[in-house]
């Protein structure tokens, strides 16, 4: 007698195929929220990393580097002629010495001599999540801002005030542009890292838990995008900027159709990609010509990553309290010295 050798049915490797294709879909989501989560924690150790060393610089030299720094008679917020930012004065304290040195100082970070020098990919400058963070920003069109620009995600915080020039004092009490403008010496506008000026550790008079140092902000979303932009001091490259109930950009992750003042925002715009792909992503921009303000933004679900001055890292939420008028939990945890301290249990 032979045994005869009995196969599946197709209804049998259809139920089977059914099988494994429900358990896929059920250990995938799973599988990309563990992914998430460890990139999260990479990011947040990025940021605690730079909080520490813009600490031990404060520590060095007395207070901590500017968010940037601009010529006499430059405007912060056009100028193209960029002098080094807190990313570039703080790479010592990142064991990035060889680099610092490779920088010619005694030219602007956009002359070509220093090609080479910012267009160097920082692991500790970009957060995982981000894939934009790769694509280098290739210069604004039609300005002399050079190309090669590498991507970072990590920015200053500047203050609730706008970084706008001299010439806006008369109609902005909160123009921030140095030790003198309005805006700085408001405590309701300032933060802790401005243009041409910082302040000490001594000078954060609401408590270093209790005031923004650093947050993160996203890689701009094409080449011609400068933010996210680790070398620039512009705001949403390396700093923010009216991020505050005064501003466009009130609170994280703000979706507002002109949130984010940018030098090239009228070519994202009108060009490319266009407002349409910019509220998609949730990375508009304002027709503005000079880079005024900025918010801090991330790809996390649900909020962003901020290092306050006592170096602590906290993941704080997109619906933080925020208000038309100053006040709100997110105005008081950005200004340095408002005399208004907030418990941190409320972020």
């Amino acid at each position: 007698m032979r045994t005869q050798s009995r196969g599946f049915t197709l209804v049998e490797l259809l139920v089977v195929i059914a099988i494994i294709g429900i358990l896929i879909g059920l250990l995938l989501p799973a599988v990309q929220s563990a992914r998430e989560a460890a990139r999260r924690l990479q990011c947040s150790s990025n940021l605690k990393q730079l909080a520490l060393a813009v600490l031990n610089y404060e520590s060095q030299m007395g207070a901590f580097p500017p968010c940037l720094q601009y010529d006499e008679g430059d405007d912060p917020a056009w100028t193209d002629e960029f002098r080094p930012n807190w990313v570039v004065l703080i790479l010592p304290y990142v064991e990035q010495q060889s680099l610092y040195d490779s920088f010619r100082m005694d030219l602007p970070l956009s002359d070509s001599a220093n090609r080479d020098a910012r267009g160097m990919e920082l692991s500790f400058m970009q957060c995982p999540t981000d894939p934009n963070n790769r694509v280098k920003y290739a210069g604004a069109p039609g300005r002399e801002e050079g190309d090669n620009w590498a991507r970072g995600n990590y920015a200053a915080n500047g203050g609730r005030g706008y970084m706008l020039s001299t010439s806006w004092w008369d109609s902005r009490p909160d123009a921030i542009c140095g030790p003198t403008s309005p805006g700085w010496k408001d405590p309701e506008y300032r933060g802790i890292m401005g243009p041409n000026v910082s302040v000490s550790v001594a000078q954060i008079r609401d408590g270093t838990t209790n005031t923004i140092l650093l947050g993160e902000v996203r890689a701009g979303v094409n080449q011609y995008d400068s933010r996210g932009t680790w070398a620039m001091g512009n705001a949403g490259a390396s700093a923010l900027f009216a991020y505050g109930s005064n501003g466009d950009a009130n609170g994280p992750n703000h979706c507002g159709e002109n949130s984010d003042d940018l030098k090239t925002g009228n070519y994202l715009r009108e060009t490319d990609p266009g407002l349409e792909t910019l509220l998609r992503e949730c990375m508009p921009c304002a027709t503005s010509q000079g880079a005024w303000q900025a918010t801090t933004r991330s790809l996390h679900n649900g909020g962003v990553h901020l290092a306050f001055a006592d170096g602590s890292v906290h993941f704080v939420s997109n619906f933080v309290e925020t208000s038309s008028g100053f006040g709100s939990v997110w105005d008081r945890i950005i200004c340095s010295a408002d005399g208004l301290p907030v418990d941190r249990s409320k972020l």
